[in-house]
């Protein structure tokens, strides 16, 4: 590489190793993604619920679902409760009616989502809608729960920006509101003004079907915050105290895998900068040192062919002498060599038989074939000729050739 080069590559590798000591000393961005994995410890994370719930279930009665509800119900469980959370739950129409027939047998299904099923949604009857507020900068709702054993003074509060779902459909013969909530109000902050329900159990058969709007109830930063877990402990004491709980992990918004290689390196940031430094360096190499090092080979030209020179300098020699009975006795015997390797053919005795055979096997008519040979004869029996008849010669031989 130039000198030039060298300086090019250090600066852009000083620039890189200045941005990638920036990037590490920054602080770290909040990750406010939805998972409610019971592993994911970030704020909409579900490892602080699922620690909690495990422990006030106890060990005997929780067991965690890793498969489709509709293979689980299949295997013919125990009777017990089916607890499902995450932002959204969708079950096709097979799975709907398998659970719900579940349900009916006299077992418990308990869902806390924000998006659920239009198929689940039509089987109880209940119909959702989300809730914007136009007089509110933001969507910070507050909690209370209806039963009077369970209500608190002060309803719960949720601080961030959010979605809201509000329940405004359903069957009031068979539903029960256990829980409602509002956006908050800028005047009159803990003042629940226009209650929205969220919450709410519906009989089916012999069993029953719990339904929550806001599974953000149970991520790590809410349940972290203030009193929240009280509102947490307010929903699941409507769950049965007996029979098991089937926490399901197969609906859920993170993973409990790493499905490609590249997640390590990618989820840590220092891993991840000095992933991004490798492929910089390596399209750097690529660029400035992946050129062929050694000297350009030099082109070296053919030998020249210089039969055809040292015939044009023969045949200038004699026409400068006008030997043109010489030429054409040399012309006439390359013309014999070309009949004894091409054709085929004797030259020593030149009959009528003869001709026609030459002529058969060249391919020419039988009377120009005669007078070429017969043009030959008359020159061979001169002892000079002149340069017309030469060159007439040289037509004649080259006819018959093509």
């Amino acid at each position: 590489m130039k000198k030039s080069q060298y300086i090019g590559v250090g600066m852009v590798a000083f620039v890189l190793m200045f941005l990638i000591v920036l990037e590490a000393s920054k602080k770290p961005d909040i990750n406010w993604g939805s998972s409610y994995h019971k592993v994911d410890k970030i704020p909409m994370g579900g490892f602080v619920f699922y620690e909690t719930f495990k422990n006030w279930v106890g060990a005997s009665r929780f067991e965690e679902i890793n498969i489709p509800p509709y293979e689980f119900i299949d295997s013919d469980p125990e009777p017990g409760t089916y607890f499902f959370f995450n932002s959204s739950v969708y079950f096709d129409q097979s799975e709907t009616r398998k659970i719900l027939n579940w349900v009916e047998e006299g077992n418990t299904l308990f869902i806390s989502a924000h998006f659920i099923s239009p198929t689940l949604m039509d089987s109880l009857g209940l119909e959702l809608r989300p809730l914007i507020s136009l007089d509110q900068l933001e969507n910070q709702p507050l909690f209370q729960l209806t039963n009077p054993r369970l209500k608190q003074e002060k309803p719960f509060h949720f601080d961030k920006d959010i979605d809201l779902m509000e329940l405004t459909r359903m069957d009031t013969a068979n539903s029960l509101v256990l829980g409602e909530f509002d956006v908050r109000n800028e005047e009159d902050f803990w003042e629940i003004a226009a209650p929205k329900v969220n919450f709410i159990r519906k009989e089916m058969g012999k069993g029953q079907v719990y339904f929550h709007t806001f599974p953000a109830a149970f991520s790590n930063y809410f349940l972290m915050k203030g009193e929240n877990l009280s509102y947490m402990e307010g929903l699941l004491a409507y769950l049965p105290e007996e029979g098991a709980i089937y926490y399901d992990n197969h609906y859920k918004d993170g993973k409990s895998f790493f499905s490609s290689p590249l997640y390590v390196l990618l989820n840590d940031r220092y891993l991840r900068m000095a992933y991004y430094l490798v492929l910089v360096m390596a399209l750097l190499w690529v660029i400035f040192e992946g050129k062929r090092k050694q000297k350009s080979i030099p082109v070296i030209p053919p030998v020249r062919n210089q039969t055809l020179a040292f015939t044009q300098t023969i045949a200038g020699m004699y026409l400068e002498k006008k030997a043109h009975k010489t030429m054409a006795t040399h012309q006439i015997n390359h013309f014999m060599e070309y009949l004894r390797n091409h054709l085929r053919i004797s030259t020593e005795e030149r009959g009528a038989d003869w001709v026609r055979r030459v002529a058969e096997k060249s391919q020419n008519e039988q009377d120009f074939t005669r007078d070429l040979f017969e043009y030959i004869d008359r020159i061979e029996a001169e002892r000079e000729i002149a340069e017309g008849t030469l060159i007439h010669l040289n037509k004649k031989i080259e006819a018959f050739k093509k």
